[in-house]
């Protein structure tokens, strides 16, 4: 009787000491692991910790890293080595999202990771233009630290007389490097500026700001959203403007005023870059709108006061089609509410097909930058030493027509290129004062012109439908 009654006290312990658990197996880890390296398990069940020694997983009799833990319902998860920088990653190297897997007790979990954040050999892709500002960039508005990428002209070193207006950019490892782009993708936006360089683009200066991985939607948000850890983004806006651009202009040679400096981002990005626009008008002049997520502050954005900071700006706003249900009634509201607010410029299009991805927003990249900086020149450091210009172009804005005077006796050569490279038309112009009725498609065209007399000139010349 006295065996039956601890058999029946063991029967009620082994129940209540296993109900939750649920095994989470690596059963694959990449051939470049570290024998002595620990793996750790983070998610939304620890506060995304990355080296939270209570989850950290240990070999099994297989010499597979395991862990059981008490879970239940829907979660998110990744694996590290002990920190961010030794998270797990794509195939290729890029960044991948959070892991989501429903669960109940007993369940058994078996997966594989591909690759590690700092064990990469994939060559990158990343142009000798773009640098590693600085790996560890303090944000005291958010107490922490980011790293921070700068992509200069490909004439920077060499033209030293020549300041560029600055675009900063949200999402900063999906810019320039597969190694470090979400899902192994990148925007190649180092490639796309350097083929419009050598098409004539002036060059601007791009700065990319990593996102904050698990701090994402809190630092892109600018209102609390009830279902989301959110509403930082008042602060990550002050950064921008308060501390990184500060550095930025004493740093490099910069164009400081609000036209000469844009913001970009996509999704969530393309909401805080708005907002960060409108917030600080003094500052930022235009910002590039890609697929914006305005369905998670909606009611408090469509309704803020800082709209009315809009006369002035310029607002591209970009989506695709096969995009959630709510983006283009989202956008549509926003351009026209920008519109009643007297919106200096705002350009409003939905692709046929595009889809919310890094791919999507690398093919409309070059053309989202080039209607921002439309109407950018280089300037010199000594304005007295600048020569007399002698053409003025005046780009069409709703219809075709082009006027050039002439100031000096030249005979001038007119080229027309589309954003491909493609030549588009050509003109001979003889002295004196001349207007081309060009009637070209809807679009963005870089118009090059050289005299006999040593003239040469770059002109973007933005067509309106």
């Amino acid at each position: 009787m006295k065996r039956l009654s601890c058999l029946f006290i063991l029967a009620l312990l082994i129940p209540f000491y296993t109900i939750g658990q649920v095994k989470i197996v690596i059963a694959e880890l990449p051939a470049n692991t570290p024998a002595n390296d620990s793996v750790y398990i983070a998610g939304d069940f620890n506060n995304w910790d990355p080296g939270n020694t209570a989850y950290r997983m240990v070999k099994n009799a297989q010499g597979k890293f395991e862990i059981s833990l008490n879970l239940s319902g829907n979660i998110a998860f990744k694996f590290t080595r002990g920190s961010w920088n030794s998270v797990e990653g794509s195939q290729n190297g890029g960044e991948i999202a959070n892991r989501t897997a429903n669960v109940k007790a007993g369940d058994s979990l078996a997966l594989k990771v591909l690759s590690w954040k700092d064990l990469n050999s994939q060559p990158g892709t990343a142009l000798p233009t773009v640098k590693l500002l600085d790996d560890d960039f303090f944000m005291p508005q958010l107490n922490t630290n980011r790293r921070i990428w700068i992509c200069l002209p490909p004439d920077y070193e060499t033209n030293t007389s020549k300041y560029y207006p600055v675009l900063y950019m949200q999402d900063g490892q999906n810019l320039f490097d597969v190694r470090y782009g979400f899902g192994g993708n990148e925007w190649k936006v180092d490639e796309t500026l350097k083929k419009l360089f050598d098409q004539g683009d002036p060059g601007v200066i791009v700065v990319g700001i990593d996102n904050g991985g698990v701090d994402r939607i809190k630092e892109y948000t600018p209102w609390v959203n009830q279902t989301y850890e959110s509403g930082q983004g008042s602060a990550y806006a002050a950064f921008l403007s308060a501390t990184l651009k500060p550095y930025i202009d004493q740093h490099y040679r910069t164009l400081t005023t609000p036209q000469n400096n844009a913001l970009m981002g996509s999704s969530l990005g393309g909401l805080i870059s708005l907002y960060t626009m409108l917030e600080y008008p003094d500052v930022f002049g235009k910002a590039g709108v890609l697929s914006p997520a305005f369905w998670i502050n909606k009611p408090e954005l469509f309704s803020w006061q800082g709209l009315e900071n809009a006369p002035g700006k310029w607002v591209y706003l970009i989506a695709g089609s096969n995009e959630s249900s709510t983006m283009v009634s989202d956008m549509q509201q926003m351009r026209d509410l920008l519109l009643s607010k007297q919106v200096g410029d705002v350009y409003y299009q939905v692709v046929p097909g595009g889809n919310h991805n890094e791919q999507f927003w690398a093919s409309v990249f070059g053309q989202a930058y080039t209607w921002l900086f439309r109407d950018h020149e280089p300037v010199a450091i000594n304005p007295t030493q600048v020569e007399p210009q002698t053409v003025l172009v005046f780009p069409c804005s709703l219809s075709a027509a082009h006027l050039i005077y002439r100031q000096e006796n030249e005979h001038l050569a007119l080229k027309f290129t589309d954003i491909t490279g493609k030549s588009v038309l050509t003109k001979k112009l003889l002295p004196g004062t001349n207007r081309l009725d060009l009637n070209l498609p809807a679009g963005i065209y870089l118009l090059s012109v050289t005299g006999d007399k040593g003239t040469k000139i770059t002109r973007k010349i933005f067509c309106n439908p």
